[in-house]
């Protein structure tokens, strides 16, 4: 197996609804909700075995690991379903929508066990003040992750990473009715995170958060690998929309590691400390009318005077900096770097559209644009324009109910996605076979000996992280170190999980000298 230029992943916070089959609070519905989902997931072919126990400070936490590598749990009231790493952006897109479908299985499977009707919903607002989160996660070199956690004085890749964050959105941006920032008032707005992001790098998740998050939890071995952990996103449900995310970003990470390559790219970078309140600017800047302030980077630390730019075209000299960069960069295998490729070409086409503000040509490929077209179709309908929604609450919340919770539903049968995916106006990016496919099989990589070790030794389990894995078996305990997040050769474990039939077997075998490249073993007493 070639080794891939980027492993990356997402965790996604689903909404979730209940309506009927309880009495009692709103709130105690929801807990009841999620146990169901979670009962009725542990009970599905999908899943691997118990559930597993797994701490976060100071509480504890129920988890599911899924047979295609990913891990599932409540998270904060939310249903929370963390795909597998994987090797390429086009990946992530299959493994996200794989995501969906056993979260809205598990769903439907508890609200017949039930009585209730739970709706799960892809979105990250209620449209009160509440947020959520649809989580990134790349694997960069620690030279890279240092530079964008340095206090003090920003270096050069912490504005270029703050930039982009801060103008993606155009691209990527999942839509929103209303606003929660009470400072700009909107009925709609392309991001649905932006109003809530308040700070330019810190550590939190859950209040003032940033646009540079400072996690330092590497999944893998420090020295060599570090995990940025990227909270400032949206959810999309656009195959489009998830591709672009994590494609360009993967990209410009790897191009901000190549030293000569970042030297070569002139990038308009925000100028001053204000990244987050332009990238709240940019989200309500739904006509794409308004300028920014930039100072062009040399690559070499030297700035030019201040321009203005349009969010559009500063997103144009990025995607030309990526495009040079991709044709320069020696790739894996030609199919890796067909998905870049592919990825940017794209891109420069939706962003020459933007530029002309003729979002109306990106409806079925983007979230925000194809949402915004589903609002004002009501509008219309209806003889009403933004301005009327804006002053009408009453009609404001209608059109959330619509282009909001309804866009969103995975529930096939009341989703207006799936409606305009079945009408053939959604755009897709990967084959719905592929999804299906993936719901039991792992990526490849790290993800998938992780789940060949559990399901060898399923008996023997007691844990399951992402780099590593813990088994007893008396008078042992055997931890079993996945310290590459691009994992070992498939044909070496493979061949190790056949003449091995316990962990206890592995570990003998390893320390005999048949090793397993980027595997570690672990043999002590048990207490």
């Amino acid at each position: 197996m070639a080794r891939p230029a980027m492993v990356m992943g997402t965790e996604t916070e689903y909404g979730i609804y209940v309506r009927g089959g309880f009495d009692g609070p709103y709130e105690k519905a929801i807990d009841f909700a999620n146990e169901a989902i979670r009962s009725a997931l542990r009970d599905s072919p999908v899943c691997m075995g118990r559930q597993l126990e797994v701490s976060y400070g100071n509480r504890n936490n129920l988890y599911q690991h899924i047979a295609n590598g990913a891990r599932f749990y409540i998270d904060c009231g939310h249903p929370e379903m963390s795909i597998p790493e994987c090797p390429t952006p086009r990946d992530v897109v299959i493994w996200d929508g794989a995501g969906e479908r056993i979260v809205q299985a598990a769903a439907r499977d508890a609200s017949r066990d039930t009585g209730m009707k739970i709706s799960i919903v892809k979105k990250l607002t209620d449209g009160r003040g509440h947020t959520w989160g649809c989580h990134e996660n790349y694997c960069i070199e620690p030279e890279l992750f240092e530079g964008l956690m340095a206090e003090g004085v920003r270096p050069i890749e912490q504005r270029i990473v703050g930039t982009w964050f801060a103008i993606r959105q155009l691209l990527i941006g999942g839509g929103k009715i209303g606003s929660d920032d009470v400072d700009r008032e909107n009925a709609f707005q392309l991001s649905q995170r932006a109003d809530f992001i308040l700070d330019f790098r810190n550590s939190s998740t859950t209040s003032n958060r940033p646009i540079i998050q400072t996690r330092d939890e590497p999944l893998a071995e420090k020295a060599l690998w570090r995990r940025l952990h990227v909270i400032c996103g949206d959810a999309n449900l656009c195959q489009w929309s998830t591709y672009l995310k994590m494609g360009l970003t993967g990209l410009l990470l790897l191009m901000l590691q190549d030293d000569t390559a970042r030297r070569r790219s002139p990038l308009p970078l925000i100028d001053g400390e204000t990244h987050q309140t332009i990238m709240r600017h940019i989200s309500h800047d739904n006509d794409l009318e308004m300028s920014f302030p930039v100072r062009i980077s040399s690559g070499i630390g030297r700035l030019s005077d201040k321009y203005w730019m349009s969010a559009a075209k500063i997103i144009g000299f990025y995607l030309r900096a990526l495009r040079a960069y991709v044709k320069k960069r020696a790739w894996a295998s030609p199919q890796e770097a067909a998905v870049y490729e592919a990825i940017v070409t794209k891109a420069q086409w939706m962003t020459s559209l933007l530029e002309k503000r003729n979002w109306r040509a990106l409806y079925g490929w983007l979230d925000w644009p194809t949402k915004r077209v589903v609002a004002e179709e009501y509008l219309h309908r209806k003889n009403k324009t933004w301005k009327d929604a804006l002053n009408d609450d009453t009609l404001l919340d209608r059109l959330r109910l619509l282009a909001d919770h309804s866009y969103a539903a995975l529930d096939p049968d009341v989703s207006i996605y799936a409606r305009l995916a079945r009408a053939g106006i959604i755009r897709t990016v990967v084959k719905e076979s592929e999804i299906a496919r993936a719901l039991m099989t792992p990526p490849a990589g790290r993800a998938s000996q992780r789940s060949a070790l559990i399901e060898a030794y399923l008996p023997y389990l007691v844990s399951a992280h992402w780099d590593r894995m813990q088994f007893q078996q008396s008078p042992f305990a055997v931890a079993v170190f996945l310290d590459d997040p691009m994992g070992s050769p498939d044909e070496a474990l493979s061949a190790a999980l056949k003449v091995c039939a316990t962990p206890l077997d592995l570990f003998i075998e390893h320390s005999e000298g048949n090793c397993i490249p980027h595997l570690r073993i672990v043999k002590e007493m048990l207490k």
